[in-house]
């Protein structure tokens, strides 16, 4: 390689390394420090890693703080089971070296190796956070489905599915049935939306199956609405479905309906 082309080169590196030197920030922690990468999350927030030293033998523990699955858990990407999802997330920790611990991307390094370590743990948050464009909107089904797996996890017994008679003769179904020795039954509609319009829909079909039912039997109706899709379906229909529920409740507050059901 010719020297004058040699030196180019050199000078090319150095003006790389400053100017990636200067894209990165450090700041201290108060047991580490924190490394903000000019790498941004779908969400166009920064990764951010959090290192810490690990006893007296010159290693580190680098950490995402949990960002990036918390990312995708809030963007309803499925990591459950035997999803595609949760498969490209296990190739990815594999393929990196790297861990989850407690929903946290972790990698461990002497502290020689940091470069190769910070590296790998921001190659698999970025490669892991895409998979926020795998995510589709959730359906009525899965939304049911998904609270019978939360009530069921609350260890609520409960009934699916089941057909009430109203007024007027006509069989309603309910989503969630819990009998109570003690009480009249809860009564548990499941509502989910992606559109203004079809929201209100389902609250007009809601509300006239509650006033059916309640005209036949007491009853403790309660409306749960999935509140996590990114438009207000439910601003609108909302005063008619607490004239005629019992109680409405939000998914992302759902905790609040354990002192009744459980």
């Amino acid at each position: 390689m010719p020297e004058e082309f040699a030196d180019r080169c050199g000078r090319l590196l150095a003006d790389l390394q400053r100017s990636v030197r200067e894209q990165f920030a450090v700041e201290p922690t108060d047991d580490g420090c924190r490394i903000i990468t000019p790498y941004l999350f779908p969400d166009n927030d920064p990764i951010e890693i959090l290192v810490r030293p690990i006893g007296e033998g010159g290693r580190v523990r680098l950490s995402d703080m949990g960002e990036t699955l918390g990312l995708l858990f809030l963007q309803g990407v499925d990591l459950r089971g035997k999803s595609k999802q949760e498969w490209h997330l296990a190739t990815a920790l594999r393929r990196l070296d790297l861990a989850n611990e407690g929903q946290e991307l972790v990698v461990e390094a002497p502290i020689r190796e940091l470069g190769d370590a910070l590296t790998r743990i921001v190659e698999g948050a970025k490669a892991l956070s895409y998979l926020v464009y795998t995510a589709r909107a959730r359906t009525g089904p899965e939304f049911r489905r998904e609270v019978a797996r939360w009530m069921r996890d609350e260890g609520i017994e409960h009934t699916n599915d089941v057909a009430f008679p109203g007024f007027s003769g006509r069989i309603w179904t309910v989503d969630f049935v819990k009998e109570r020795p003690d009480a009249t039954p809860i009564l548990l509609q499941a509502l989910h939306s992606e559109t203004r319009g079809y929201a209100y829909r389902l609250a007009e079909h809601t509300a006239l199956m509650w006033v059916e039912i309640a005209r036949v039997r007491e009853t403790e109706r309660i409306t749960l609405l999935d509140d996590t899709v990114e438009e207000p379906v439910w601003e609108e229909p909302l005063p008619l479905l607490r004239r005629y529920s019992s109680r409405v409740a939000s998914w992302q507050t759902k905790e609040e309906l354990l002192d009744i059901l459980v």
